[in-house]
């Protein structure tokens, strides 16, 4: 996406983030997490793990 200031490519780590946990991962690594980070993460665990449930 060519943003040269990091600070402006939070949502895109946070995306980034999303996507692996929803298909897997357990473990990430990643900067600048804050509580918003931690729960959109949450939420997608969340997701991932009770998706067989509804369909």
């Amino acid at each position: 996406m060519d943003i040269p200031d990091p600070k402006d490519r939070y949502f895109g780590s946070l995306s980034s983030t999303a996507i692996a946990v929803y298909n897997g991962a357990n473990i990430v690594r990643t900067h600048d997490v804050d509580k918003d980070f931690c729960n959109f993460i949450r939420m997608a665990k969340i997701i991932r793990d009770h998706r067989k449930n509804w369909i």
